[in-house]
Protein backbone atom coordinates (compact mmCIF):
# COMPACT_ATOMS: atom_id res chain seq x y z
CA UNK A 1 0.00 0.00 0.00
CA UNK A 2 0.96 3.13 -0.60
CA UNK A 3 1.56 5.59 1.93
CA UNK A 4 -0.18 9.09 1.76
CA UNK A 5 0.03 12.46 3.33
CA UNK A 6 -2.50 14.75 4.89
CA UNK A 7 -0.91 18.70 4.25
CA UNK A 8 -2.60 21.14 6.36
CA UNK A 9 -2.07 24.94 4.93
CA UNK A 10 -2.68 27.55 7.38
CA UNK A 11 -2.36 31.19 5.56
CA UNK A 12 -1.04 33.69 7.82
CA UNK A 13 -3.43 36.62 6.95
CA UNK A 14 -7.01 36.15 7.38
CA UNK A 15 -7.74 37.67 3.86
CA UNK A 16 -5.24 35.71 2.06
CA UNK A 17 -6.69 34.09 -1.26
CA UNK A 18 -7.29 30.59 -0.60
CA UNK A 19 -8.14 29.93 -4.33
CA UNK A 20 -4.74 31.02 -5.38
CA UNK A 21 -3.54 28.46 -2.91
CA UNK A 22 -6.31 25.83 -3.62
CA UNK A 23 -5.01 25.85 -7.58
CA UNK A 24 -1.31 25.95 -6.82
CA UNK A 25 -1.37 22.75 -4.65
CA UNK A 26 -4.08 21.50 -7.43
CA UNK A 27 -0.96 21.97 -9.91
CA UNK A 28 1.26 19.73 -8.34
CA UNK A 29 -1.15 16.94 -7.31
CA UNK A 30 -2.40 17.75 -3.81
CA UNK A 31 -6.21 18.01 -3.47
CA UNK A 32 -9.17 18.65 -1.14
CA UNK A 33 -10.91 15.84 -1.18
CA UNK A 34 -10.14 11.56 -0.32
CA UNK A 35 -11.49 8.81 -1.91
CA UNK A 36 -13.48 6.18 -0.34
CA UNK A 37 -12.96 2.29 -1.21
CA UNK A 38 -16.45 2.68 -3.33
CA UNK A 39 -14.87 5.66 -5.10
CA UNK A 40 -16.86 8.00 -3.53
CA UNK A 41 -15.14 11.50 -2.88
CA UNK A 42 -15.15 13.36 0.28
CA UNK A 43 -14.13 16.89 1.00
CA UNK A 44 -11.44 17.29 3.44
CA UNK A 45 -12.14 19.90 6.48
CA UNK A 46 -10.47 23.86 5.65
CA UNK A 47 -7.06 23.89 5.20
CA UNK A 48 -6.34 19.91 4.49
CA UNK A 49 -5.19 18.56 0.69
CA UNK A 50 -4.37 14.99 0.27
CA UNK A 51 -1.64 13.36 -1.66
CA UNK A 52 -0.56 9.57 -2.54
CA UNK A 53 2.70 10.08 -4.52
CA UNK A 54 6.08 8.43 -3.69
CA UNK A 55 7.61 11.45 -1.36
CA UNK A 56 9.40 11.87 2.17
CA UNK A 57 7.26 14.00 4.40
CA UNK A 58 10.09 16.43 3.85
CA UNK A 59 9.29 16.16 0.07
CA UNK A 60 5.24 16.99 0.83
CA UNK A 61 6.32 19.98 2.77
CA UNK A 62 8.75 21.25 0.47
CA UNK A 63 5.86 20.87 -2.15
CA UNK A 64 3.24 22.61 0.06
CA UNK A 65 5.70 25.44 0.65
CA UNK A 66 6.95 25.63 -2.51
CA UNK A 67 2.98 26.37 -3.88
CA UNK A 68 2.36 28.56 -0.93
CA UNK A 69 5.09 30.71 -1.56
CA UNK A 70 4.51 30.81 -5.65
CA UNK A 71 0.91 31.55 -5.01
CA UNK A 72 2.58 35.02 -2.91
CA UNK A 73 1.41 33.10 0.45
CA UNK A 74 2.86 33.57 3.78
CA UNK A 75 2.04 30.10 5.60
CA UNK A 76 2.11 27.28 7.91
CA UNK A 77 1.93 23.94 7.25
CA UNK A 78 1.73 20.55 9.23
CA UNK A 79 2.38 17.45 7.19
CA UNK A 80 1.41 14.06 8.58
CA UNK A 81 1.84 10.49 6.60
CA UNK A 82 -0.25 7.24 7.07
CA UNK A 83 -0.50 4.06 5.37
CA UNK A 84 -4.68 4.22 6.05
CA UNK A 85 -7.34 6.35 7.00
CA UNK A 86 -10.09 6.45 8.89
CA UNK A 87 -13.23 9.20 8.72
CA UNK A 88 -16.97 9.91 9.62
CA UNK A 89 -19.36 12.42 8.40
CA UNK A 90 -17.07 14.21 5.44
CA UNK A 91 -18.91 15.88 3.08
CA UNK A 92 -19.68 14.26 -0.02
CA UNK A 93 -18.20 16.13 -2.92
CA UNK A 94 -20.86 16.47 -5.66
CA UNK A 95 -18.64 16.47 -9.47
CA UNK A 96 -21.09 19.11 -11.20
CA UNK A 97 -20.18 21.60 -8.16
CA UNK A 98 -16.42 22.06 -7.68
CA UNK A 99 -15.94 25.31 -6.59
CA UNK A 100 -13.39 24.90 -3.89
CA UNK A 101 -15.07 26.04 -0.50
CA UNK A 102 -19.16 25.93 -2.21
CA UNK A 103 -19.11 22.22 -3.47
CA UNK A 104 -20.08 20.78 -0.07
CA UNK A 105 -23.36 18.86 0.50
CA UNK A 106 -24.39 17.49 3.96
CA UNK A 107 -23.52 13.24 3.47
CA UNK A 108 -26.67 12.71 4.96
CA UNK A 109 -28.41 14.29 1.60
CA UNK A 110 -26.58 12.72 -0.97
CA UNK A 111 -24.10 10.06 -0.02
CA UNK A 112 -24.13 6.57 1.29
Amino acid sequence: MMTGFTIRVVLEDAESDNHALYLAMKKIGFHRFITSADGTRHDLPPDEYHNEKDLTRADAMRWAARAASEAGLKSSIQVTEFAERTWQNLDVRIPSRRIPGYSRARRNGYGS
